[in-house]
């Protein structure tokens, strides 16, 4: 960042990310759970393989619960950047140029366990730079849902920002990102249910 910020306007920037992680992750969420529920109708295995995991809106879902996942460990990845001179939306940006002090040793802890969570390798190796001779095939890099408990490290790392920065920051708002994109979530996932419920008759 070229410039400074204000106080005011870095701990809105904080917030509106961390809202925007929390978003996506907990609609991330809710498609995985449906995509559970709904495997668990086939008593089949290979009618569950043949029908199921290969349907069109099976696929979607998967697809938008990867998609979403990956949205929220790129907003981790900004929200601990960790370089000398911090440049994005952070709290290094934040400590090292508003104040550091009240919130610095909470802050880290929270560091500690999104360091110890693996989430950054995850995100360095699949999604950001697709490391070659771990990656696998692209093609198929969207067929098979996140595992359970790497969202759940993503969900507890999140709930712990959000409960940081409404002790520390005035400015800490309501999650606006969600309220404004709603509807559209909803509407996906709304469709997926009704379109599953009358997949198996």
């Amino acid at each position: 960042m070229d410039k400074k910020l204000s106080k005011k306007l870095m701990q809105d920037r904080i917030c509106q990310l961390i809202y925007r992680a929390e978003t996506f992750l907990k609609w991330a969420i809710l498609l995985f759970d449906l995509y559970e529920k709904e495997s668990e109708k086939y008593k089949d295995n290979l009618e569950k393989l043949n029908e199921y995991y290969t349907d069109a809106i099976t696929c979607c879902m998967v697809l938008h619960h990867v998609l979403y996942f990956q949205e929220a460990i790129l907003i981790l990845k900004t929200l601990f950047e960790n370089k000398s001179k911090p440049s994005e939306i952070s709290f290094s940006y934040y400590l090292k140029n508003i104040e550091g002090d009240e919130i610095k040793i909470k802050y880290e802890e929270i560091k500690k366990e999104y360091i110890e969570s693996d989430l950054a390798k995850i995100r360095d190796i699949l999604f950001a730079h697709k490391q070659i001779d771990v990656v696998g095939d692209p093609i198929t890099g969207f067929l098979n849902p996140i595992n359970r408990d790497i969202v759940k490290k993503a969900n507890s790392i999140i709930f712990k920002l959000k409960e940081l920065v409404g002790g520390y920051f005035e400015y800490a708002s309501n999650n606006l990102f969600e309220s404004l994109y709603k509807p559209a979530f909803e509407v996906f996932y709304n469709n997926c249910e009704k379109y599953l419920d009358k997949l198996i008759l």
